[in-house]
């Protein structure tokens, strides 16, 4: 199809600037991911790993989903289950997902789904959980498992059918034209998207039938969350790029990823000097 890298490469390049991904919805994962529809499944960041092979705040992430999913009760439970091989761990990467730090995320957690309007390929990654005892970081304890189920119950929800009502959802693209403009480098500041995304949301979420007591929660919590836009950021770079390598030719790295001591790439090209596309 393409004489030659250089050609290809120029295609893929125009696919990633052709790219307009949009927020379109949240859902559980295991809507979002079909291979957490069943069984007792992990994504995670990184390449694939095994427990063993785990630093600790990334199995501390693994035991705050386990008990989470009810999978466990205790520490000492989920640990076992865990070095028991009873969990199966799959790369975020090699299911349209992505994920911060550990990326651990399990079948009841929210996702943010992101689509790409153009070519139509969608991408998902896990929500912000704010600052503090955060599980993405390793803590699992009972602040960080009622933080997660008010992010399933209430958070989730209300983002959804605030979402439902905006036709073609948020224009991530738009947004961080405006916020890159305004300090933001979507990485460890994410201050000035999260500010447009909140007052875009806001009185969306302020119409919507649902408890005084909710909405104000779920402000509150979005006006705190400097954060909150950089799971966003990263589920459209995720988008753009899984688009780029639809192309299945040239040499661009589409995809890089690291855990532990594992690191791994992939290229748009699906076979090089005999290494697989993932």
């Amino acid at each position: 199809m393409y004489s030659s890298i250089a050609q290809a490469n120029e295609a893929i390049i125009e696919r990633i600037k052709a790219a307009r991904p949009h927020w379109v919805a949240v859902r559980p994962a295991k809507e979002a991911v079909a291979e957490l529809s069943s069984g007792r499944k992990l994504l995670h960041a990184g390449p694939p790993i095994a427990w063993q092979e785990m630093t600790g705040p990334m199995r501390g992430a693994c035991i705050g989903a386990s008990l989470f999913e009810g999978w466990a009760t205790s520490e000492e439970e989920a640990v076992r289950m865990l070095e028991q091989g009873e969990v199966e761990f799959i790369p975020c990467h090699h299911v349209g997902a992505v994920g911060p730090m550990g990326g651990i995320t399990s079948a009841n957690m929210p996702v943010l789904v992101v689509r790409d309007v153009v070519h139509g390929n969608q991408s998902c990654c896990n929500l912000n959980e704010g600052i503090g005892k955060v599980m993405r970081f390793g803590a699992y304890g009972e602040d960080v498992q009622t933080r997660l189920r008010w992010m399933r119950d209430t958070l989730a929800p209300v983002l959804q059918e605030a979402l439902s009502r905006m036709e073609n959802g948020v224009d991530l693209t738009a947004m961080m034209a405006q916020a890159i403009t305004m300090g933001d480098e979507f990485h460890q500041r994410n201050i000035a998207a999260s500010s447009l995304l909140l007052r875009t949301l806001s009185p969306v979420i302020a119409g919507l039938d649902r408890s005084n007591a909710e909405i104000v929660a779920v402000l509150q919590f979005l006006s705190v969350t400097d954060q909150f836009f950089l799971n966003l950021a990263m589920a459209y770079s995720k988008a753009v790029m899984d688009a780029a390598a639809e192309i299945k030719a040239g040499s661009v790295v589409t995809a890089m990823t690291a855990m532990a001591a594992s690191s791994a790439f992939a290229l748009a090209v699906p076979e090089i000097a005999g290494l697989p596309h993932r």
